[in-house]
């Protein structure tokens, strides 16, 4: 397995009070367990607060997990310091959902690629060398070399999506996380990105993690579809049979608002059980269900 976290945990206070200290904790990742295998497309699917961004972060370590651990090619690097952290970090690399919060708007292109290069100034140790990798890039994800002395205002949503692409693959990367990377483009860009995607993976054998709100963009480019929900992976299983046979009364309703194209109203929250567990119902599905009683009840 290229990545495996087991049991991730992690909270964030609620502060309150005279004097802000936190009242209470938000669980936003609640005991995850979830693999990824090499060259996997793999979508993380789940309304929004449900945990899937911090999750994410977690994974690259942007954010500390309270308890659990994080393999990555079988090494556990959970609790590396920095300097050793750093040679995985070129292996794992993030997209995150506003192109233009996340782009420098005081950098031209070029410098924002040549930026990412920063883990391997060896290689990219001349000016030329860099400007080479930068326009090998930009060709890659459909622009022009000739962009790299422009700015990242001067450019669309989903030209600046392309853009932090680029960068997210400058160093090879065997990982690339993608959290809401097109929920902020219109449909026919959205179609382009995610072609985009398919093509970059055969070109740099790069694993994807999809995170998205969106079960039918998620369906559209992952083999495998994990639902999270309060903080944890309720269901999971390859797209078609997750999209043909939901067990989970939550990925029912996600999949009947993508069906329907509207939200549905709950009513109240589907309850979730301390004690379930992520109980194998064959094919490779999994789902969140209470092993304690007899009727083998789902939660929820």
């Amino acid at each position: 397995m290229l990545l495996e976290l087991k049991n991730i945990r992690k909270s964030f206070p609620v502060k309150g009070g005279s004097l802000s200290r936190p009242r209470s904790f938000v669980r936003a990742v609640d005991g995850v367990d979830l693999a990824l295998a090499s060259g996997e497309n793999l979508g993380l699917v789940g309304e929004s607060g449900c945990g899937k961004t911090t999750l994410g972060r977690v994974i690259v370590k942007l954010t500390a997990p309270e308890s659990g651990n994080i393999l990555f090619a079988g090494k556990d690097i959970t609790f590396l310091p920095g300097r050793q952290f750093r040679e995985y970090r070129k292996k794992m690399q993030m997209v995150f959902q506003d192109p233009y919060s996340s782009l420098d708007p005081r950098f031209t292109v070029c410098r924002i690629l040549e930026e990412a290069m920063t883990l391997e100034w060896r290689k990219y140790s001349t000016s030329v060398k860099r400007r080479e990798r930068a326009a090998q890039l930009l060709k890659a994800v459909g622009l022009t070399p000739g962009m790299m002395e422009r700015f990242p205002h001067e450019f669309s949503g989903g030209e600046r999506q392309r853009i932090a692409i680029a960068r997210a693959l400058v160093l090879n990367p065997k990982l690339l996380i993608l959290d809401e990377a097109v929920s902020s483009l219109d449909v026919l860009m959205q179609q382009q990105i995610l072609d985009l995607l398919d093509g970059l993976q055969k070109e740099f054998q790069v694993t994807y993690l999809f995170i998205s709100h969106n079960l039918r963009v998620v369906a559209k480019i992952s083999r495998r579809i994990a639902v999270m929900y309060q903080g944890r992976i309720v269901e999971s299983a390859p797209t078609r049979e997750l999209l043909n046979n939901p067990l989970h009364p939550y990925t029912k309703e996600l999949l009947a608002a993508a069906v329907d194209y509207k939200t549905s109203v709950r009513e109240q929250a589907i309850a979730m059980d301390s004690h379930a567990r992520l109980v194998d119902k064959g094919n490779g599905h999994w789902v969140l269900t209470d092993e304690r009683t007899p009727s083998q009840k789902f939660i929820g």
